[in-house]
């Protein structure tokens, strides 16, 4: 098992409400113009940008009031597992209601972080800055932290 100062973990941004979405409303799909090979538990970040649009969308199509002014911007809301990556000819009934676009990231085991941390997103994947990381699991319960360190 890694330990903590080892720990090298990646984070994905994600526009809002869809990362508030994954977290908190059982969104197991992330839609993306790109495949991975990547497995395992990613950070998920809720970009800094807002859309409003985004959250009428999420009204209209999924039946949730989402208000913007109540959502974080620009934190890491929490974590979850990439367990696998879908596209249209793969889509199941557990993954055809969030999926659009090209690739879908399938998510499981959803860990969702008391408060959200602050941190500066990038594109793509990228690395969580060790103090970051340790704010992250200051708030998280030891089988939690397993999780994390056992990938």
């Amino acid at each position: 098992m890694k330990s903590f100062n080892s720990l090298d973990m990646r984070a994905l941004s994600i526009m809002q409400p869809w990362a508030e979405c994954i977290i908190f409303h059982g969104k197991n799909v992330e839609n993306r113009s790109w495949s991975t090979q990547k497995r395992g538990y990613i950070a998920i970040h809720a970009s800094a940008r807002m859309d409003k649009g985004r959250y009428e969308r999420v009204r209209e199509e999924y039946g949730l009031k989402l208000d913007p002014e109540e959502s974080s911007f620009g934190s890491i809301l929490g974590f979850a597992k990439i367990v696998d990556v879908v596209d249209k000819k793969s889509l199941t009934r557990k993954t055809k209601k969030w999926f659009m676009g090209d690739y879908g990231f399938v998510l499981e085991d959803i860990i969702i972080l008391k408060e959200p941390v602050p941190s500066k997103g990038s594109l793509s994947f990228w690395k969580i800055p060790p103090a970051v990381m340790k704010k992250c699991l200051a708030q998280m319960s030891k089988s939690e932290i397993r999780k994390l360190m056992a990938q």
